[in-house]
């Protein structure tokens, strides 16, 4: 039953971070393959210590 005011709460939060999540999405792209790249130096570098 209190679902319905919780959800008209969420409703305009929801709205306001769709933009925000379609910024993110293209750098999380970007980020992705330099991730990559990064994991296998760190593996290196924790072999060394």
């Amino acid at each position: 039953q209190n679902v319905r005011p919780l959800s008209k709460k969420v409703r305009p939060l929801s709205q306001k971070v769709r933009p925000l999540s379609q910024k993110v999405r293209p750098l999380s792209q970007k980020v992705r393959p330099i991730s990559q790249k990064v994991r296998p130096i760190s593996q290196k570098v924790r072999s060394f210590l």
